[in-house]
């Protein structure tokens, strides 16, 4: 990989699935902060209602969006804990 790249991977937005289980999946990546939230937002309203999704540029939390579902199923301090293993 050259260095281009992999500044260019450092700005990339990418979104992730939470999972009740706490394990993530890889949802997409997008070239700015609008597209990365606007596909956050629409899987947490209308597409999916047992998970949340938080986006990241590099290993960096930007963005959640669905976590309090979580909360009130799992409990808040397990919540607590798994977004503190996220950061």
């Amino acid at each position: 990989m050259d260095t281009e790249r992999i500044a260019l991977r450092a700005l990339t937005f990418t979104l992730y699935r939470v999972n009740p289980d706490e394990s993530r999946d890889l949802v997409s990546e997008h070239p700015d902060f609008g597209s990365g939230w606007s596909v956050g937002t629409h899987a947490v309203t209308v597409e999916d209602k047992e998970n949340a999704y938080s986006l990241y540029v590099g290993t960096r939390l930007v963005a959640g969006f669905g976590h309090a579902r979580l909360m009130t199923r799992f409990g808040a301090e397990r919540v607590a804990l798994m977004l503190g293993s996220l950061a």
